[in-house]
Formats: structure tokens, C-alpha cells, sequence
């Protein structure tokens, strides 16, 4: 995938970064994201190349963006293409806004510390490409459709719609991972957010008909081992006691062999720690709000 700045410099700069922004996690579990924006940046640029002029100003909504790493991914990407574009990060963590000028640049960037939900309540500007990244995952089953169906509602006629989430690979362990972040909540009292609900592809394909999108699209799925403990897990930030990190990994090692086997949960080193790993899965889906071509 061509326009992509894809170097090892660039991602490592973008996990210190977001660090400086206000992340208190490691880089492990996000890094994943900044490897493989690429899936989030080509659909785009194909979608503008196919429906856009030269002279086109793009407006971007990054929802939930944080310190605007996949905004500020799709305007670097569209500029070498030589697009114009605005771009508007909403989130309700005034940490992460902060970190919007080191990634996304300051010309035609707009941070916005709200609730995305009040923000297209109180603003009636519509966008040509919004993106989500994570969103869902910190939603119920009934707030994705909205999020979803507010993102339709806020598109141009034409426009893209890019969402990137964790996803399980079937209900059986969709049920023990959403169980599962329910533990890691009442660990962190509120202090740190963390995924509520792990959603799975046929949901999010529903949600995508059910709210009106055309052309909808997998455009990619990927998948990262993640230590409990240890080197580039969320303990090493001593966000979880010892003690905690004990009960998650004793939780996860204890589920059913079929779900162990789906998530591939399994017990090996992290450096010096004996520890439990799971794969997260990571997909990203693109929808239009136009049903012709």
C-alpha cells in the first residue's frame, strides 16, 4: 500500500508520543494501530482518488480520536496525494487532545473536547471521511448503533466512513472477554478507561446495514499476542497490583479449553516474567452513505 509512511522511526515516534499525550499504558496493545494504519489510510485515499477532485478540500472527523493519531494518519496521507483537507479531533480526555498539534499538525486542525454525540448535537457540520478507532469497544450493544448511526448522519452524501475495533472470533468468547473487562474495571475504578464490550464481525456487519451504510467492507483484520504481564503489558505501568494481574491471569488461564484455544491464551516467558499471553484482534471496517457507485 502505496502513501503510506510506514518506517520504524515513525511508529516508534508515534508510541512516544502518544505516551507525552497522556496514555498511561503501554505501547503493546495501541502500538498494533500504528503498524498497520495503512488498512485505516487506503481505503480512503482510493474513495478520494475515485470520487474527488485535485481541488477538493476534505474534511475530516476523527470521533474519539485522542491525540488524533488516525486523523492526523489520513490528512498526512491525503496532502502527499496532493489533497487539501480539514480536520476536527472530538474526545472527552483533555490529556489526549493536547498531544492533536505533535500528531496531526496545527494548519486546518480542529481539537474538540466533547462527547462526540453532544458535539453533532450542538454542530451541524458534515464530513466527506470520519473515522473511529476503539470507539465501540467502550460501548453496549445499543450506544454502537447509535455511534454508528450518528456517524451516517453526519456524512456527506458520497462520504467514508473508516472503524477500526477489537473483535472476537465467536460469541462463546466474546462472553468470557467481555466478563473478562469487566474484572479489569472493577480493578481500575474508573481511574484508566478500558474496553467494556468486545464485539464480533457479523455484529459489526449488522450495525453497518442496520444504519443505513452501502458498500460495506472488511478491509482488514490483524492479530498481536499480549502479555498479562511483564514487558509492554498493562502492569508493566503498574496500572494492576501484582496481586490483580495474578486474578486476570488466573481468570483467563481457567476458561474453557475451547475459548483458550480461540483466543490462543497460553502460558510462556515475557523477559524474566512467567506470564499469560492472548491474541487481540483488531478489524477494520469501511462503509459509504451512497448506494451508487
Amino acid at each position: 500500500m502505496e502513501n503510506v509512511v510506514k518506517s520504524k522511526d515513525y511508529i516508534e515516534g508515534i508510541c512516544k508520543r502518544e505516551r507525552i499525550a497522556g496514555k498511561d499504558y503501554g505501547n503493546t496493545f495501541n502500538g498494533m494501530y500504528y503498524k498497520h494504519l495503512e488498512y485505516i489510510t487506503e481505503p480512503v485515499l482510493r474513495h478520494v482518488d475515485a470520487y474527488y477532485h485535485r481541488y477538493s478540500m476534505i474534511s475530516i472527523a476523527d470521533f474519539g480520536g485522542g491525540s488524533g493519531i488516525v486523523g492526523g494518519a489520513i490528512k498526512r496521507s491525503l496532502k502527499e496525494k496532493g489533497y487539501k483537507s480539514t480536520l476536527i479531533v472530538i474526545d472527552v480526555n483533555k490529556n489526549q487532545l493536547e498531544g492533536v498539534g505533535k500528531e496531526a499538525g496545527t494548519l486546518g486542525v480542529r481539537p474538540v473536547l466533547k462527547n462526540f454525540f453532544d458535539f453533532l448535537q450542538d454542530d451541524k457540520e458534515r464530513f466527506d471521511v470520519i473515522s473511529m478507532r476503539n470507539v465501540l469497544n467502550y460501548m453496549d450493544r445499543e450506544q454502537n448503533y447509535y455511534a454508528l448511526k450518528s456517524a451516517y448522519n453526519a456524512l456527506r452524501m458520497g462520504g467514508i466512513y473508516v472503524n477500526s475495533f477489537l473483535f472476537s472470533p465467536d460469541e462463546e468468547s466474546q462472553k468470557a472477554m467481555n466478563k473478562f473487562y469487566g474484572i479489569q474495571e472493577g480493578f481500575l475504578q474508573g481511574k484508566y478507561a478500558r474496553p467494556r464490550h468486545l464485539v464480533t464481525l457479523y455484529e459489526i456487519w449488522e450495525l453497518f446495514l442496520k444504519t443505513g451504510f452501502f458498500r460495506i467492507e472488511c478491509v482488514g483484520t490483524f492479530t498481536e499476542s499480549i502479555p498479562v504481564r511483564g514487558k509492554g503489558s498493562l502492569a508493566e505501568k503498574h496500572i494492576y497490583t501484582t496481586e490483580e494481574s495474578e486474578l486476570i491471569e488466573n481468570y483467563l488461564y481457567n476458561l474453557p479449553d475451547s475459548v483458550k484455544k480461540a483466543l490462543n491464551i497460553c502460558r510462556k516467558k515475557n523477559g524474566s516474567e512467567d506470564t499469560v499471553f492472548l491474541d487481540s484482534r483488531f478489524a477494520v471496517f469501511k462503509g459509504r452513505k451512497i448506494k451508487w457507485p
